[in-house]
């Protein structure tokens, strides 16, 4: 065999081995299984919102400093509305007018509560009481209550404190003066709403004047000093 014979002899066997190879190549990766690709089950955790999302709060009541009949008052308190509404004041006058403040305990020997003071809160007009207190008694029954009404019309501070320094015969300002609500049984006053104020001092003899805050009439009053 010649030479050049024998070069087209390994050619031949070079591309039959590449083929070969190459056929081998291909058959294997169409063999090989495929990698799994992993599947996560979906979060649980909440999907977060945008910063700009705002949650609602939840909604809670708040005392308002204005009653609007809606108030929820403890079964003491409500005793003591009964017994002012039993006085003379009707249900819906009550609920606008006065406001639950608090209640203290008087504890008794035995340990348990003796008395009861309920704190209320008046207002009407331009005049706010804050120290009207009703005594509530577990031991004995309960002192009633003066007779009392509906207070619709009243004059104004400002009239008021002139009306009264006329009657005791000194100049007062708002500042001289103090507002009360009287609504006790054991008291010569009619229950109702009154401005008080200091006259002048003469010697020992002290004089103070109340004016009546819907009639406009004026009392005088006289103590002694005690030294």
């Amino acid at each position: 065999m010649n030479q050049k014979g024998f070069i087209n002899i390994i050619l031949i066997v070079i591309v039959v081995a590449l083929v070969g190879a190459g056929s081998y190549f291909v058959l294997n990766r169409q063999a090989s299984p495929s990698t799994p690709v992993s599947t996560l089950p979906p979060s649980s955790t909440p999907t977060p919102t945008s910063s700009n999302t705002t949650t609602p709060l939840p909604k809670i009541s708040l005392p308002s400093s204005e009653n609007n009949g809606t108030q929820k008052l403890t079964t003491i308190a409500t005793e003591s509305r009964n017994r002012f509404i039993k006085a003379g004041l009707t249900e819906q006058y009550f609920d606008q007018h006065f406001q639950f403040k608090n209640t203290t305990d008087v504890m008794g020997a035995d340990g348990k509560p003796a008395l009861t003071y309920v704190y209320w809160i008046y207002k009407v007009g331009e005049y706010k009481v804050d120290d009207i207190v009703d005594t509530i008694s577990y031991v004995r029954p309960n002192d009633p209550l003066a007779k009392q009404h509906n207070i619709e019309k009243i004059i104004s501070l400002k009239e008021g404190v002139d009306k009264l320094s006329s009657c005791l015969g000194k100049s007062l300002t708002e500042k001289d003066v103090s507002v009360f609500y009287e609504y006790r049984f054991d008291v010569v006053r009619m229950s109702g709403l009154y401005l008080s104020g200091n006259g002048n001092i003469n010697g020992s003899e002290v004089v103070q004047g109340e004016l009546n805050l819907e009639n406009g009439k004026c009392e005088i009053h006289k103590s002694t000093l005690q030294l």
